[in-house]
């Protein structure tokens, strides 16, 4: 069962302005803007649909043409966070996984950022742009002749795992571009329904 806020982020557009003077761009700040809210409810067997979700702010940062880095917040400390089947080896080739003690699994089908040892409640990850075909999904970037990039937002959402169980997690990103980059999320709009709440 999935339950989707109204507005839901689906892909995050990071696009090159033209007409921009190097030397100008060296001393620039980033533009910084964009906040969406997601809630990426995959809700586990056993578990409420009225079952308060776990709150997680996330940062995308690009900080180099090819590479993004990812910084999870959790309002509760999680043992893990659960992404689901692999795509093709995006995760596996294209993730760095910088926050120690953690790693990046596959347990029963799905992958999972998880601690054996601790709980945590922050998450850091590096992301490198991934240009392969992955069959049957979403394309996990979509490259621009400009050197601008599509991320899919869905990948970096989950349920995450407290005290052995699963729970939804209601993602808050916000995005940073490069210096002279323009950041532009696109989103949809979800049909509500008794099946599909808004939260």
């Amino acid at each position: 069962m999935i339950f989707l806020k109204r507005w839901t982020c689906l892909l995050l557009i990071f696009i090159l302005l033209g007409g921009c003077d190097t030397a100008d761009s060296v001393n620039a700040e980033p533009i910084a803007v964009f906040e969406v809210e997601v809630s990426a409810l995959m809700l586990a067997s056993g578990i409420s649909p009225t079952s308060q979700p776990v709150t997680a702010e996330v940062w995308v940062t690009h900080l180099a043409p090819d590479r993004w880095r990812v910084d999870y917040a959790f309002d509760t400390p999680i043992s893990g966070i659960v992404y689901g089947p692999p795509v093709a080896s995006y995760r596996k080739r294209a993730w760095h996984v910088l926050t120690p003690g953690v790693e990046l699994v596959i347990e029963n089908g799905r992958e999972a950022i998880v601690s054996p040892t601790r709980s945590f409640s922050s998450l850091s990850v590096e992301v490198y742009r991934f240009n392969d075909y992955a069959p049957d999904h979403y394309a996990p970037f979509v490259s621009f002749s400009d050197g601008g990039a599509a991320l899919y937002l869905g990948f970096l959402t989950g349920e995450v795992i407290v005290d052995g169980m699963e729970y939804p997690v209601r993602f808050r990103f916000q995005f940073m571009g490069l210096p002279f980059e323009q950041v532009m999320p696109m989103c949809i709009s979800a049909p509500e329904s008794p099946s599909s709440p808004v939260v």
